[in-house]
């Protein structure tokens, strides 16, 4: 019987040493998943920070084009009013060089009414004389 005793013991003491080494590996194995989690949540929170600057990029662009797109619309708008301005000098140039001819006109019939005024004004001068 001590020689089942002893076997027992053994035995028991090589499975006690064996469920240690199972816990020294589970210990082992453990601490390598927490390190890998916590550098899991390391990079978790990097692409946060990434994805929250891009957020903020993105933003500042949308901002940016909407200034721009007020930029071209008042310059559009710009340019329509100085069309029309455009088009109200050209008409006003018309209607002055049409003032002018006529202005020009009436200057000639003034200048052949003055020619025969005088003539006839040196007609009745000599006749008087």
């Amino acid at each position: 019987m001590a020689s089942e005793v002893k076997a027992l013991a053994t035995k028991t003491a090589r499975s006690t040493q064996e469920i240690s080494q199972h816990i020294s590996e589970a210990r082992t194995a453990t601490g390598t998943s927490v390190a890998a989690v916590e550098r899991i949540e390391q990079t978790i929170g990097e692409v946060s920070t990434i994805a929250s600057a891009i957020a903020t990029a993105v933003e500042q662009q949308g901002g940016a084009t909407a200034e721009i797109a007020r930029n071209v619309a008042g310059t559009a708008t710009t340019a329509h009013e100085m069309q029309s301005r455009v088009a109200e000098v050209l008409a006003e140039a018309g209607n002055a060089d049409r003032r002018a001819v006529e202005v020009q006109e009436h200057a000639s019939g003034l200048n052949e009414a003055f020619g025969q005024l005088k003539h006839e004004v040196i007609q009745v001068v000599r006749l008087d004389c």
